[in-house]
């Protein structure tokens, strides 16, 4: 449950930046909407552009921010999966008399 609750904000993003970048056409797109979304990922851009470079020969900023949101989520879930891990280790280390 607190793993959906904690990627619940990054799913939201995401889904509103392939629908404002991918689905809809430049004319149409909602300014506030896009931005937003692009806001959110900003921090893993330089990290998404540079596996991106790995990978292609020319750079595309919708790409760019896909790549940096599936980091985001790879970061946020390892995170997770590490405080679990601990907090697993712990329980089991207080139940031994």
């Amino acid at each position: 449950m607190n793993f959906i609750l904690g990627n619940s904000l990054w799913g939201v993003s995401m889904i509103l930046f392939i629908w404002q970048f991918i689905f809809v056409s430049d004319v149409n797109r909602n300014f506030d909407i896009a931005g937003r979304s692009q806001n959110y990922m900003f921090g893993f851009v330089y990290w998404g552009s540079k596996a991106i470079i790995l990978f292609a020969d020319t750079i595309n900023t919708t790409t760019v921010g896909i790549v940096a949101y599936l980091m985001m989520f790879i970061v946020f879930t390892a995170g997770f999966i590490s405080v679990s891990n601990k907090t697993i280790k712990r329980t089991n280390t207080d139940l031994k008399f």
